[in-house]
């Protein structure tokens, strides 16, 4: 009678896991934009873009956004700059990341611009400038950039982290 019992609830359990329908796999995936969003004077992909300055020349630095060409659109400005762990304020989360620049720069074409020193970082942001020992260590600014870009539609794209690496 025990065999019974077993085989049967055995029987009910396999009805019931192969009657689940199955999702397959389905792998964590990248949403990205469909009109891309570049750094075209990056350096490196460590692992987002990576602008290069050097502590001599007062530090100044600049980010060249650009979209594709044939991507339809033009740049209308860059809305705002954080300088920070996240884009999170575009989004309305209080975080304590800055709001580096919050006065439209516009834009030109598909490209638009943005230029700043290691001076204005230091202001703005309050944070110091990582220590150079020994002075032929390269260092990252502690806080990245993201952007938010305005298009002509007034549709947006956030950009990805861009880091900026101090070189000596």
């Amino acid at each position: 009678m025990k065999i019974l019992q077993y085989s049967l609830i055995c029987f009910l359990l396999m009805a019931g896991i192969s009657s689940c329908k199955k999702d397959g796999f389905q792998p964590l995936t990248d949403e990205r934009p469909a009109i891309p969003l570049i750094v075209t004077n990056s350096t490196d992909l460590r692992p987002g873009f990576t602008v290069r300055t050097s502590r001599g020349g007062g530090g100044t630095f600049s980010f060249d956004l650009e979209i594709p060409a044939n991507s339809g659109r033009s740049i209308k400005e860059i809305t705002s700059i954080i300088a920070g762990t996240g884009p999170g304020r575009f989004f309305g989360r209080t975080t304590s990341d800055v709001i580096y620049k919050n006065t439209p720069i516009p834009g030109s074409g598909n490209k638009v611009s943005f230029a700043t020193s290691l001076t204005e970082y230091n202001a703005i942001t309050g944070r110091n400038i990582p220590a150079n020992n020994p002075p032929v260590n390269a260092v990252e600014l502690p806080q990245q950039f993201f952007f938010l870009v305005t298009l002509d539609d007034n549709s947006t794209l956030v950009s990805e982290p861009v880091r900026v690496l101090i070189v000596p």
